[in-house]
């Protein structure tokens, strides 16, 4: 609290430098609204001062948002915009805080994945609530014993409806005693117009008018015309959104840009000793030449870039080993370099980071940065990673046996790539950039006269050039299930091969939608049989999802009586009508490749129905589940599964029976799944002690961070397994109950007597128990330590290291 308090008063002494300072960046307008709208609510708490800087951060807020140059949506993240938007909510003006709900609105429709919608649902919903309170009182109630304002007896009596605390009630009560009646239904003019401005706001705005007058008047020059006109404008394009939601043509609206398209969104790989900060600050012209098309993310390398053997004992003979922990790379390679160590670590971590914050249109990727692009190109799809086009700068083909195979002249079709080199490049030989240009099908090789990195000559128009081109493709709204790069199947190919089929058609479509909400679109029924094209026309629900472009179900429709229905209609499910009934119920998902939300069933209880149709042909397809769906969906699929048998538990004994093979059908896929789960785990603890063991053994740390050199390139990664297996807790939910299924089999329990005392008995479940998870901790631990949000926390705790660095 004295730091934040330090920090108020710097603000009020020395405004100029510090307004200056974060006014030239976004990220230092957003940093300047926190410090303005956040900080004092919370330092401030209970006492008028939490609101002494509100209108000043919406004055701030309006001057980001009403820019006329600038598109703020482009410019700011989703938990950025967010709390710029929540200002105008805190807000007491009616037109903002309707405008706050517009946008918010807005920015939950730009949310691609489901399960990080949440946030912003809640917000919205708290927006929503505070409209109208401004709607029916003018003003919030419950600030105005804080402000020293007379509250009218509705506004009391909505106070205590909302459970506000019982102190701000008595006070108001207590203030409203010998005083003279009130007009009930509004308020007092004086009140609201003529409440003193604390004298800090004027204070400091004074001194940021004599700093920089240009900002200032773009702040208080917003004249009510142009306020309504952006009102206006945010209400057209959430009005654009919505038909895009329903699958109408969008039509043009007003927009303070020319072209309102979604920019690509590319991936940046750096190069060996690098870092991500280290080449967004050398790119600083490319990205400000790009920026009305492309949105970069920079990544970090999971692995710390220590030296070799060889240079380690020759820096331990003079001193310390020097820090060297912020720069990055992608892989230690072997002495002859034909090993990769360690490069699925890295693969593991960019699987992550397209789950997190892609999907990428592109990767752009510099020196090892581009060999990687390299292989990315070659090995996609790959579980997440999935993209259009790559930019390859100073590169040159992995060396690694491993990857031979995949690295043969034109073996890499389908896919646009621009090849750029240095002519004056001593540290990698134009010929082997050369060599993985050849690589790959009708690629672009361009050469610019400088040397391996120094970004002030890469042939910038070239790449705008290229770049141009892929947004022309990529960036147009229409969507289409003839998809190019992707290998069509046939009625008899293995459903994996379909399944996999409609995915890719699936994510590749979807990435051109510039609302970015999938709620409705689905995977398209990928080489169906004709018996199974028959049965689903049959049924009206799915006439969208048969015809549409793009395929469009409402899952809501879909109800359990038409599930059986379909089924029915398929009889006898064999062979490819099972396929078909396999693939419409994967289509019930709203995501794929992670897990689904609990809620909705509708995917499992579809699956659930046509595996006790067709058990023998569907049960395989269980090994499906962990690949293109989530681990944590098997325990769901457990608990509808349970929720299956419960329904049939009170009927009547005779009807009962009739159900028994079912219910052994459903104990059966019980056993198949804690197999597998069993099994897994078992596999990734190996990895990781084997990891573990190498580390040990070359005396370094087990932290990933410096262990990066093990004795072999082909180690495997462990799964996300161990992050979504069911935990045991002291909860009976069902999620408990399975862990505990699995711990007996990981560690089974001794022979217990039947009159063993219940302690005794706890004592050994409670070992068995620990022991699963022990192996759980263990293989998380790991994982977390590659996830991109620690290596991002790691890299901002090092972020000044890298300024010594020169490039």
């Amino acid at each position: 609290e004295e730091a934040a308090a330090s920090a108020t008063f710097d603000i009020n002494s020395n405004m100029n430098g510090l307004f200056q300072r974060w006014m030239r960046t976004p990220r230092g307008r957003v940093a300047l609204i926190l410090l303005l709208d956040q900080f004092p609510r919370n330092i401030h708490r209970g006492t008028a001062n939490m609101f002494q800087y509100d209108q000043l951060a919406q004055k701030l807020t309006l001057t980001i948002i009403d820019d006329l140059h600038e598109d703020h949506t482009l410019n700011y993240s989703a938990p950025e915009r967010l709390f710029l938007y929540i200002t105008l909510v805190h807000s007491e003006d009616l037109a903002l805080v309707e405008r706050s709900v517009i946008l918010i609105e807005q920015l939950l429709g730009s949310v691609l994945y489901y399960d990080q919608k949440n946030p912003y649902k809640r917000c919205l919903k708290s927006a929503k609530y505070h409209r109208d309170v401004i709607a029916k009182f003018g003003r919030y109630p419950h600030r105005n014993i804080l402000l020293g304002r007379t509250s009218t007896q509705k506004e009391l009596q909505f106070l205590k409806n909302t459970n506000q605390k019982s102190v701000i009630l008595t006070t108001h009560e207590n203030r409203r005693e010998g005083e003279g009646k009130e007009d009930e239904e509004g308020l007092n003019n004086n009140e609201t117009t003529n409440e003193k401005q604390p004298q800090t706001v004027k204070v400091f705005e004074k001194g940021v008018v004599g700093l920089d007058a240009t900002l200032v008047d773009g702040m208080k020059k917003v004249s009510r015309k142009e306020r309504k006109f952006n009102i206006k404008r945010d209400g057209q394009a959430l009005k654009e959104m919505r038909k895009l939601r329903e699958g109408e043509a969008a039509t043009s609206f007003i927009s303070s840009t020319k072209d309102k398209r979604p920019r690509l969104k590319i991936l940046v790989l750096h190069g060996l000793h690098q870092n991500g900060t280290i080449l967004r600050r050398a790119t600083t012209r490319l990205i400000g030449q790009l920026k009305d098309i492309v949105t970069f993310y920079f990544a970090n390398g999971p692995l710390g870039s220590n030296p070799n053997r060889e240079a380690r004992l020759n820096l331990d003979a003079v001193g310390n080993l020097p820090e060297v922990s912020y720069q990055r790379q992608w892989w230690n390679a072997s002495l002859d370099n034909r090993v990769y160590h360690h490069l699925d670590a890295s693969l593991h971590y960019l699987d992550q980071l397209w789950k997190i914050e892609g999907p990428f249109d592109g990767i752009l990727g510099f020196s090892q940065g581009s060999a990687l692009t390299g292989l990315l190109c070659g090995m996609q799809p790959m579980n997440h990673i999935t993209f259009n086009f790559a930019i390859m700068i100073s590169g040159f083909p992995s060396r690694a046996d491993a990857h031979k195979e995949l690295l043969r002249p034109g073996s890499i079709k389908g896919i646009p790539t621009l090849h750029v080199m240095g002519t004056k490049d001593e540290m990698v030989d134009n010929n082997r950039t050369r060599a993985l240009a050849a690589c790959f099908e009708n690629a672009e090789l361009v050469e610019h006269p400088g040397g391996h990195f120094t970004p002030g000559k890469w042939p910038d128009k070239t790449i705008r050039a290229f770049l141009e081109k892929q947004y022309g493709i990529h960036s147009s709204p229409v969507a289409t299930t003839k998809e190019k790069n992707v290998v069509v199947v046939t009625a008899d190919a293995p459903f994996k091969s379909k399944l996999e089929c409609s995915i890719q058609v699936y994510v590749k479509m979807i990435t051109r939608y510039s609302h970015k909400d999938s709620k409705n679109i689905t995977i398209p029924l990928m080489s169906l049989s004709e018996k199974g094209k028959m049965a689903f026309a049959a049924f009206k629900e799915l006439d969208e999802l048969l015809r549409g472009q793009p395929p469009i179900l409402h899952r809501n429709e879909i109800s359990e009586d038409i599930m059986k229905e379909i089924i029915a209609k398929c009889q006898p499910v064999s062979g490819q009508t099972t396929d078909d009934l396999l693939l419409l119920a994967w289509a019930n998902r709203t995501v794929f490749r992670q897990s689904e939300e609990h809620e909705n069933s509708s995917f499992f209880v579809f699956w659930l129905h046509v595996y006790l149709a067709s058990p023998s042909q569907v049960l395989p397809s269980l090994l499906l589940f962990p690949e293109y769906a989530g681990w944590r969906d098997l325990t769901t699929l457990l608990f509808y599964a349970k929720k299956m048998r419960e329904k049939w538990e009170p009927l009547p004994k005779e009807e009962r029976e009739s159900f028994s093979a079912q219910t052994e059908l459903l104990r059966q896929l019980h056993q198949h799944v804690v197999r597998m789960f069993l099994e897994q785990l078992g596999k990734d603890t190996e990895i990781v002690s084997r990891l573990s063991h190498r580390g040990q053994e070359n005396g370094e740390n087990v932290s990933f961070e410096k262990y990066n050199r093990g004795s072999d390139g082909d180690s495997k990664w462990p799964s996300e397994c161990a992050l979504e297996a069911p935990r045991i807790n002291n909860t009976k939910s069902f999620a408990s109950f399975l862990g505990k299924d699995i711990a007996q089999l990981w560690n089974p329990m001794p022979f217990v007597p039947a009159d063993a005392p219940d302690s005794q008995i706890r004592k050994i479940k409670g070992k068995c128990y620990n022991a699963y998870r022990s192996a759980i901790s263990l293989i998380c631990n790991l994982l977390k330590k590659m996830s991109p949000q620690f290596i991002e926390g790691q890299m901002r705790t090092r972020n000044r290291k890298d300024r010594a660095f020169v490039l």
